[in-house]
């Protein structure tokens, strides 16, 4: 989000560099060259007829609109070999612990492992609201009793 807001792809794409999203709905919406509809679901207003297209261009193989798990591996695996040749993996955080460093990434794709741990350098992009104090302030929404499952990555570096 705060990449959005400060246009740092526009910034990286425009000084040379070659930059993919990794969020399937913002890939999706890069390569549309649109706008998010939602902050949650960033291309829920693109029909599957539209993927599929745009899919079967980038890859040039014809991807019928009707077989989802085919889309979704697509551009699975064409971003899988994008994290793989990365110089560079950016992220944002839910929530950083100032005295640890330590990020607290909430993920639901499982990109955030790939993007954050296999490019030789990372760079965590945040808003100072995002800032606690103590990583056990961090950690304290996760004590909760009944709180759903979530998947999470937790970052810190020595």
């Amino acid at each position: 989000m705060t990449c959005d807001e400060i246009e740092v792809r526009e910034h990286l794409e425009h000084a040379g560099n070659e930059v993919f999203e990794t969020d399937l709905g913002e890939f999706i919406i890069q390569k549309l060259n649109s706008r998010p509809m939602h902050i949650l679901s960033p291309a829920i207003h693109v029909p599957k007829e539209d993927v599929a297209e745009l899919f079967s261009k980038i890859t040039g193989e014809q991807l019928p609109p009707t077989d989802i798990e085919k889309l979704v591996a697509v551009a699975r695996k064409l971003l899988r070999e994008k994290y793989i040749q990365a110089d560079i993996g950016i992220s944002g955080a839910n929530v950083v612990a100032a005295d640890t460093g330590t990020l607290f990434i909430i993920e639901n794709e499982g990109n955030i492992r790939l993007a954050t741990g296999l490019p030789p350098v990372h760079i965590a992009l945040i808003g100072m609201e995002k800032l606690v104090p103590t990583l056990e302030m961090l950690l304290k929404p996760l004590k909760r009793r009944g709180a759903t499952p979530i998947t999470l990555c937790l970052l810190t570096s020595v």
